[in-house]
């Protein structure tokens, strides 16, 4: 059985999805405030990880988990 991560595309699906959401999102006159004063630099690659991990991952992906630790 394949995981939502897997069924979804991979990594290259949610590095794409990460990057949508965020351009909406700061773009959004309600919710982009929280945002417009500036991020992290891997602010995407790192959502892009959580929801990878949230998701099934399946093992690890190289220097690409752990740009969602701190």
């Amino acid at each position: 059985m394949q995981t939502l991560y897997e069924a979804a595309g991979g990594t290259n699906f949610f590095l794409r999805l990460a990057a949508a959401w965020h351009a909406r999102v700061v773009a959004d006159e309600v919710v982009g405030h929280a945002f417009r004063h500036g991020v992290h630099p891997e602010h995407v690659q790192r959502l892009a990880a959580y929801w990878c991990e949230a998701l099934g991952v399946p093992g690890s992906i190289p220097g690409f988990m752990e740009m969602s630790r701190p």
